[in-house]
């Protein structure tokens, strides 16, 4: 379970990185794509890191099926469909 919770980890690492560089540069960046990503594209980038490691750690702090259940609550909760706009 550390492995798994280890290469999740690493993975936010490079994309918290790869936002760092984008805010660091400038303050707009033409991407591969050429689509233009902004300062502030980077800057939720990283809020959403610190969301993502908060729930890796949660998932994981507790071990074995718990963990598990969690993870799959908090899916739960992320999954629901948004309320319609009219």
């Amino acid at each position: 379970m550390q492995e798994v919770k280890a290469k999740l980890l690493s993975k936010v690492k490079l994309l918290e990185q790869a936002a760092q560089r984008g805010m660091n540069n400038a303050p707009e960046l033409q991407a591969e794509s050429g689509k233009v990503i902004s300062y502030q594209q980077c800057e939720w980038t990283l809020k959403d890191c610190a969301l993502f490691r908060s729930w890796i750690s949660e998932c994981f702090e507790s071990g074995g099926l718990i963990a598990a259940q969690t993870c799959h609550s908090s899916e739960q909760i992320h999954q629901s469909p948004l309320p319609q706009s009219r």
